[in-house]
């Protein structure tokens, strides 16, 4: 008993103290490179941004004001043997309410990723140490049209959306298929439409849902086959949407042009969940996060592109008989 009753004085003494210290959610902040980069296999240049986590007095991260983004880094690129360094360049910033400054930027131009190949990101900076990531490209996919009358003639099926077949490689985690039609108003102008995936009616007025990231294989799935369908109502809304305006003379559809995005683990992981809970139904308090970036946080991710085209005779698609349904 007498152990006991000498213990206990010590128990509260050490409540005391504790409960007199101050209480923050907030942890230790360590400065720590943040580095973001994304592998295009549509296009022949590439970008990496790298910054830097900050901290601030109260708990909003848009209290800040001072561009955390770092543009002392020595930042490397490496497949098979061989390396590559990114220059540095400055993009102009969409939006300029919170940060002034430019947006500085590492690239390296002439450049397309290739399937099927791992890559390797190297920073290295003077005053947040370095970071790498790596990344496989996932390989070619293969979409197929299996109905292409619809696309010349969409009022002749009145009941038969677009269908397309997809078969995914196995690294493809993710992906997305876009549909574009292309056309020419007068000889030698050019423009396109993206088709919307369907089309939301339940207001009374046509409002167009456009294709996201949806996912792809898995480990224990390793290859997938796939519908994708698009409505014919969708593909008969952009139509109009391009017709307006024009006449049988000045406006000739060239081509439909499907086009399969395959998405690799990394990527498809930081996108999903950054939004798998941005629904009304789901109650999260925390914000979760993925990096592979190893000494920092961020994403190095990839993607491929493949494409398959429907020839639309040069013609003009009279869909007008639907302007009623349209309006």
């Amino acid at each position: 008993m007498t152990r006991r009753f000498n213990f206990l004085p010590a128990l509260l003494a050490i409540a005391f103290v504790a409960c007199n210290e101050e209480f923050t959610p907030k942890g230790k902040f360590e400065p720590t490179l943040v580095v973001y980069g994304i592998l295009g296999g549509d296009r022949d240049i590439q970008f990496v941004r790298v910054s830097s986590t900050y901290n601030t007095v109260g708990f909003d991260p848009k209290e800040n004001s001072e561009d955390p983004q770092i543009t002392d880094a020595v930042v490397t690129l490496s497949s098979a043997g061989s390396t590559i360094m990114l220059r540095d360049t400055l993009l102009l910033r969409r939006d300029s309410s919170r940060y002034k400054s430019l947006i500085h930027a590492y690239y390296v131009s002439g450049m397309r990723p290739t399937p099927n190949t791992r890559y390797q990101l190297s920073v290295n900076t003077a005053t947040r140490g370095s970071a790498t990531g790596s990344v496989l490209v996932p390989d070619h996919g293969i979409p197929t049209v299996t109905n292409p009358f619809i696309f010349t003639r969409p009022l002749n099926f009145p009941n038969t959306d677009i269908f397309i077949g997809l078969v995914l490689a196995n690294d493809a985690r993710g992906y997305v298929v876009r549909l574009f039609v292309d056309y020419e108003i007068i000889p030698g102008q050019f423009r396109r439409i993206e088709v919307p995936m369907r089309i939301d009616w339940t207001t009374g007025e046509p409002v167009p849902v456009y294709p996201s990231v949806r996912r792809g294989v898995t480990e224990s799935s390793p290859s997938l086959s796939i519908s994708h369908q698009i409505t014919r109502d969708a593909y008969v809304y952009a139509l109009y949407q391009a017709e307006l305006g024009y006449s049988r003379t000045t406006l000739r559809f060239r081509q439909a042009v499907i086009v399969l995005y395959s998405i690799d683990k990394n990527l498809y992981s930081y996108y999903n969940i950054a939004n798998g809970f941005q629904d009304p139904s789901s109650i999260r308090t925390d914000q979760p996060d993925f990096t592979n970036i190893r000494g920092g946080v961020g994403v190095f991710g990839a993607y491929s592109v493949d494409s398959v085209t429907v020839d639309l005779e040069n013609r003009w698609i009279d869909i007008f008989s639907a302007r009623a349904k349209m309006e």
